[in-house]
């Protein structure tokens, strides 16, 4: 029985193995990335607020080293705050 152990250490992984071993631990980082996800703490509601009061310091906060968003959320909020600054400017053009 101990020498059957050793041979099957011995044998290498084929490429189908070797990708269903780098796919799992691809899912199992998303999954504690996703553990780490809290919609609504102090800096993120701030972060929101400034979003929509002064654009570019909410988008200063969103892609701040010390923040607390996921990548998928900074591209989001990246694209509310374009769309929101392309309404302001719409609006302003449209008042003169």
């Amino acid at each position: 029985m101990k020498g059957k152990g050793k041979d099957m250490s011995k044998v290498e992984l084929t490429e189908t193995q070797k990708n269903i071993i780098q796919i799992r631990k691809r899912m199992n980082r998303r999954s504690i990335e996703e553990e780490k996800f809290n919609g609504f703490t102090k800096k993120k509601m701030w972060t929101y607020l400034w979003i929509f009061l002064f654009t570019p310091y909410g988008l200063y906060r969103l892609f701040d080293e010390n923040n607390e968003f996921l990548y998928q959320q900074k591209v989001i909020w990246l694209i509310v705050g374009i769309v929101y600054i392309i309404c302001m400017i719409n609006q302003f053009i449209h008042i003169f």
